[in-house]
């Protein structure tokens, strides 16, 4: 190595320190500037390059990213795609109330159809997915008599003649498995008096949409049968059928990869068709169709709304929007990141660990919005800072809009505000942020009023429990041999991770008392309360969850009042390291993400 190489190193590193310095950055304002959009750049090139390397993965499609679960994408055609199809022939979907144009045979469909007045007389509780007032369900009898799963026997449609390429209907009931003596719940397609497709139930009391491409036989004549065969099965021995139809499937709905398990971002592209939910208020029961939980999910509204602002209203467009939307988020969590840490007269270098925060990774391989909820938080703290309480307050609302987990911030600030700086303008400013939070659940409980009544209003994930109970849980199944062995390694990492979140955190706030430090306790508190159940059964779901804790050691850190003794500057680079020993581990090798998702 060369003398004038080691002189050129040293300048250069020199240089680096220089250009990077906060002192630096104060003397000359086109280093402001240049570092200012240098550093955002830097962390968004690092996001798209990771976001262009799964969607190659992804075959370059970018509606992969949502994760759809074939059932719910199916189910989705009720709501939005297959409104008002034609029907095969009058009558065959029951809505007459009548068994006009079918024939039974034997006594299972003799009082066939029913209707909701039916199930709610013999309390059946079950949301059936009913499309219309009536349905066959094989169960019932009458209002206040069921007749249970004894009855036997067919219901024939009458003859008609195949004139489009699919056949649409939903069914429910039991599995038929003969080689397994279940007996046989089924719908039969005959053509010219042979079968020649089948399907049966799921075991499901919900009817699914099933689809029929019948178009080899397209001008001839057939007929549909409703089978109700004994069962050794001990429960959904009977049949649940509805809304026979030709099916019209929509051009956007052949593009979406759908497969067995989904994943939360295709909830939030759901919304994104119909944020207010105006097509389910007249039956808000029919959200549950392609929402699991629709209280909870219309809740996060902020994404669906700028998804929908982003691809001008054009469906196609919306696994696009909502990728970019996540990846140019970063660009903007970056800056504000880097702004509150240049407040503070600390060195932009730290603004860099925001690239080692594990949840981004996970959230841009889903399509979801964590770290779009962190930019406007990021930048409602900026503002803060700075007194600029309007702004402020905006993007803290914003944020909380996008996603619940901001409501800890703007309660610190509005708190910090009011009881230790007495300034009581500015935490009615900040407080304020939640209110249009407040006003979309209201409107969120009147329009599901029908499904869940005033619990809409306080409907949350239920994703918390004891501190540390969800840990001890963990770790139990762990001992026992009944975690998933491959993900144990990735488990006991991050929980060693949180375990040293909670001892800097502590040092933190024992040192100073400010709005970072009190955000971190709470999101420290919140990250070691997150129940088994719901969170650490996949480690994605915590890891996403917990993501604030490695953004907030370092607001933390560079607000403190006094200087950080050397110890803690050193222990914290330490934890960021092994954070990127952690990042490094899900990323770059692939472990995680392919025994998880692969």
């Amino acid at each position: 190595m060369s003398k004038d190489f080691l002189v050129r190193a040293r300048g250069a590193v020199s240089f680096l320190a220089s250009f990077f310095s906060a002192r630096g950055l104060e003397e000359s304002r086109a280093k402001r500037v240049s570092v200012l959009f240098l550093v955002p750049l830097l962390v968004f090139a690092f996001y798209l390059s990771f976001m262009r390397g799964v969607r190659d993965s992804f075959g370059g499609d970018y509606a992969r990213f949502m994760h759809f679960e074939k059932v719910r994408l199916a189910n989705f055609d009720q709501v939005y795609w297959n409104i008002d199809p034609r029907l095969l022939f009058e009558n065959s979907d029951f809505e007459k109330g009548t068994l006009e144009n079918w024939t039974p045979e034997g006594e299972a469909f003799l009082y066939q159809p029913v209707g909701e007045d039916v199930l709610r007389e013999n309390r059946r509780p079950f949301f059936l997915n009913i499309q219309g007032r009536c349905f066959v369900g094989t169960y019932d009898k009458y209002a206040g008599v069921s007749q249970g799963d004894g009855p036997e026997g067919r219901l024939v449609s009458a003859p008609f003649t195949i004139e489009r390429n699919k056949i649409g209907f939903l069914l429910g009931g039991g599995r038929s498995d003969p080689e397994q003596g279940l007996g046989r719940q089924a719908a039969v397609l005959e053509v010219e008096g042979r079968a020649v497709l089948e399907e049966t139930g799921r075991d499901l009391e919900r009817m699914n949409l099933r689809v029929w491409d019948v178009r080899r036989w397209v001008g001839r004549e057939a007929r549909i049968v409703l089978v109700d065969e004994p069962s050794d099965r001990p429960f959904f021995r009977h049949l649940n059928a509805d809304w026979f139809h030709y099916y019209r499937e929509s051009g956007i709905r052949r593009g979406l990869p759908a497969a067995e398990d989904g994943y939360d971002g295709q909830f939030f592209y759901f919304l994104a068709h119909d944020p207010l939910l105006n097509a389910v208020r007249d039956d808000p029961r029919r959200a549950l169709l392609f929402l699991d939980h629709p209280g909870y999910r219309a809740s996060r509204i902020g994404f669906p709304l700028l998804v929908r602002l982003a691809s001008f209203g054009d469906a196609a467009r919306f696994p696009a929007a909502m990728v970019w939307l996540v990846v140019l988020s970063h660009f903007a969590g970056a800056f504000f990141f880097l702004k509150i840490v240049l407040f503070y007269r600390k060195s932009p270098l730290w603004a860099f660990l925001y690239v080692l925060v594990p949840g981004f990774h996970l959230s841009l391989y889903f399509g979801l919005p964590e770290s779009l909820c962190l930019a406007f938080m990021l930048g409602g703290l900026n503002f803060y800072l700075r007194r600029r309480l309007p702004a402020a307050a905006l993007l803290l609302a914003a944020a909380v809009l996008v996603r619940e987990m901001a409501l800890p911030v703007a309660a610190a600030a509005a708190g910090y505000e009011f009881l230790k700086r007495r300034d009581l303008r500015a935490a009615l400013w900040l407080g304020g942020s939640v209110l249009p939070y407040a006003l979309w659940r209201a409107f969120l409980t009147f329009r599901l009023l029908g499904l869940y009544g005033w619990e809409t209003f306080f409907q949350r994930g239920d994703v918390l429990t004891l501190p540390f109970a969800g840990f001890a849980e963990l770790f139990r199944l762990i001992a026992a041999g009944s975690y998933r062995a491959h993900l144990v390694p990735t488990a006991v990492f991050y929980v060693f991770l949180l375990g040293l979140a909670v001892i800097f955190a502590g040092i933190l706030v024992f040192r100073t008392r400010n709005v970072f430090t009190l955000g971190l306790a709470l999101y420290v508190l919140i990250a070691v309360s997150l129940n088994y159940i719901k969170m650490w059964v996949d480690m994605s779901n915590g890891i996403r969850a917990s993501y604030e804790v490695f953004l907030f050691l370092v607001l933390a850190f560079v607000s403190q009042e006094k200087p950080a003794r050397p110890w803690l500057k050193g222990g914290l680079l330490v934890f960021y390291a092994a954070t990127l020993v952690f990042s490094a581990f899900v990323l770059y090798t692939g472990r995680f993400f392919r025994s998880v998702f692969f």
